[in-house]
């Protein structure tokens, strides 16, 4: 996709200092809540046995307005 070839991903350093969104010990799947450089907010996805992070990003294309709402409830949830 065009748009992703300008997201610039920033280290992760906050994941271990806040608690993930959602967690799947049984799976070892950790999901935390992270930003772009535009300030808008998507989920890193940790994969089991050492296969990295996956950014998952919203469809705001596909779901008008979903990103901004998704940046609202991370914010709130962050409080």
């Amino acid at each position: 996709m065009a748009e992703d070839d300008d997201v610039v991903f920033e280290p992760a350093s906050g994941e271990k200092n806040k608690p993930p969104l959602f967690d799947n010990e049984d799976h070892g799947v950790t999901i935390w809540a992270d930003q772009d450089k535009n300030g808008n907010y998507f989920l890193r996805l940790r994969l089991p046995l050492g296969l990295g992070t996956v950014p998952l990003f919203v469809n705001d294309a596909a779901y008008e307005g979903l990103q901004e709402s998704v940046n609202r409830l991370i914010e709130h949830h962050q409080k």
